[in-house]
């Protein structure tokens, strides 16, 4: 089954989705209504109104034929705990950045009483190889030195991206969280063989954006290889889904690059662009609560 990831901004409710499919890591797919996490452990209701329990350490994760999305299944870190919990890849290479949304809760003072509300906050997961550490909030700046310091062991072989970490600007923000793991895989997968001659290959989707964009070409290259890609079309590609491929988009002298990858799962859609101040941006699209 070919699935297509096209998912920016979205209202939804992940526990209540009507049209589901868990797929577990050996390959099996599950069709249900709706998923409760209980402990280490998974309860699906499907469509005859009864219900399955499956470890959550055997499933792959969970995608959405309503919404059009996917999401993994990780083990995170939660106080001195690990809880499991479906989220976002945001990006591809050996270290990788999932997202979350917890709701924080608010206790607001009037005249008639206390009112209590809620509003969302991003949380950020860094992963690198069996090791994964809750990073940071949206909009939320840190100067934790725990933080730091895991960072600093995820990226220590590479001079350029801890240069980065111990710089007295690092606070933790995911925009620079980004662009030190960005630096960091770009270089790690720059030491490797590019020829990936792998059975496993997948679609992926490249697209752009167009959305407050320049008028002007863009130039994208995979690994060396130039991609055909009108102003505004898109253009699908058969990648290997165990190895990154580097893909970078320039204009004139500007360029930015980073890694991309194909998923078992499902067709991963990245969205690539030029802004009218002239800033390059590429993003794999994912879901937004």
């Amino acid at each position: 089954m070919k699935f297509i990831l096209i998912i920016f901004a979205l209202t939804l409710s992940f526990n209540s989705i009507s049209q589901n499919i868990l797929i577990k890591k050996n390959g099996e797919e599950i069709p249900y209504k709706k998923h409760n996490i209980y402990g280490k452990n998974v309860q699906l209701k499907l469509a005859d109104k009864t219900s399955i329990i499956i470890p959550a350490s055997k499933i792959a994760g969970t995608y959405s034929i309503d919404k059009d999305f996917f999401l993994y299944m990780k083990s995170l870190p939660l106080n001195d705990n690990l809880i499991w919990q479906f989220v976002a890849q945001i990006n591809d290479g050996p270290i990788k950045i999932y997202q979350d949304v917890e709701l924080a809760s608010f206790v607001m003072h009037t005249g008639s009483g206390t009112t209590s509300t809620t509003t969302p906050k991003t949380i950020y997961y860094v992963e690198k190889d069996s090791e994964i550490y809750k990073s940071s909030k949206s909009g939320i700046f840190s100067s934790n030195k725990k933080l730091t310091n895991k960072l600093k062991k995820f990226v220590d072989t590479d001079s350029i991206a801890l240069r980065k970490v111990n710089s007295h600007y690092f606070k933790n923000r995911i925009d620079q969280i980004l662009e030190i793991v960005n630096i960091y895989n770009i270089n790690a997968i720059n030491k490797k063989n590019k020829a990936y001659s792998d059975s496993s290959k997948n679609n992926v989707i490249i697209q752009r954006n167009k959305s407050n964009q320049s008028k002007n070409d863009i130039q994208i290259k995979l690994n060396d290889t130039l991609i055909s890609l009108n102003n505004w079309g898109e253009q699908e590609v058969l990648l290997s889904t165990s190895e990154p491929y580097k893909l970078c988009v320039s204009s004139g002298n500007i360029e930015k690059c980073t890694l991309i990858q194909a998923s078992k799962y499902y067709r991963k859609i990245y969205e690539v662009g030029l802004s009218k101040w002239l800033d390059i941006n590429i993003e794999l699209l994912v879901p937004r609560k």
